[in-house]
């Protein structure tokens, strides 16, 4: 569960843009190094497939998570140390930011 108020550190999200291939990148880390139990994703443009998990994780059309455009989303991802992202109709730009305080 949630502290209250989770907090977002400036400087510390991930950016990455959603194309035909799918991608991972590491879950950002907090202020401290610690790699987040917590992640806030958002999406700017174009929908996408998104999936957390280990190194090894791959977004896919059948069981990844459909994020929506403007909507906030968040991930419990302890124990988890890396997301994947893969478009659905056009290149889709994500926001990936560790939440503090929890």
């Amino acid at each position: 569960m949630l502290k209250s108020p989770p907090q977002i550190t400036d400087g510390l999200s991930d950016i990455v843009v959603a194309n035909v291939a799918t991608a991972s990148a590491i879950i950002p880390v907090t202020a401290t190094g610690e790699t987040a139990k917590y992640i806030l994703v958002s999406v700017t443009s174009n929908p996408c497939y998104f999936e957390t998990g280990d190194s090894g994780v791959t977004a896919n059309t059948t069981t990844s998570i459909v994020l929506g455009v403007d909507h906030p989303y968040i991930f419990n991802v302890a124990g988890k140390t890396h997301f994947a992202y893969l478009q659905i109709t056009g290149a889709g730009i994500l926001s990936v930011s560790p939440l503090e305080n929890q």
